[in-house]
């Protein structure tokens, strides 16, 4: 089948208080085929905070609406469904005669779903009747586990494999 089987268990919690504070949290389990067969669970979570400020404030025309916020969030990241079982690559047929290989990818039927996480801080803040608006963000996302491919020598017959080892950083600021 070219669909992996997933199957996914979600819960999310909310609660505000005077329409000032909000916090919410969720979680999320998912099982998926294309990683190994005894590991493939990730478990994934995530909270967001926010403190709507200009509630407390008199009111005013220069700052209608100001907003403070935080969230941490993950994300389940699976491996392809070609990645753990060893297919052959169909060519163009010649004549009558039709042709397979073997791609030049070792499979790793070791695989499983890495996650992807993201912080973030920042502040929403609205001008003069909200005609104005800025919208400043803070982020950082962690890709950890997540399959990529590493390269092999020639000799094995084989020119990558896959391997659980990528783990890379971004961060930076949204405006």
């Amino acid at each position: 089948s070219r669909n992996p089987e997933k199957e996914i268990t979600f819960a999310k919690a909310s609660i505000g208080y005077e329409g000032i504070l909000y916090l919410d949290g969720s979680a999320r389990f998912d099982w998926q085929s294309t990683a190994a067969a005894d590991d493939n669970r990730v478990e994934t979570y995530g909270g967001s905070f926010s403190f709507i400020f200009s509630k407390l404030l008199e009111s005013n025309d220069v700052l209608t609406f100001g907003k403070l916020r935080a969230s941490i969030a993950q994300a389940p990241q699976f491996p392809g469904i070609y990645d753990i079982v060893q297919t052959y690559d169909v060519g163009t047929p010649y004549s009558n005669y039709g042709s397979l290989s073997y791609p030049g990818t070792l499979v790793n039927p070791r695989l499983i779903g890495g996650v992807r996480e993201e912080m973030e801080f920042g502040t929403e803040l609205k001008f003069l009747n909200s005609r104005i608006g800025l919208d400043v963000t803070y982020f950082e996302k962690t890709d950890d586990q997540l399959p990529v491919s590493v390269s092999l020598d020639g000799s094995t017959g084989y020119t990558a494999t896959r391997s659980n080892d990528g783990r890379q950083k971004y961060k930076g600021w949204e405006v």
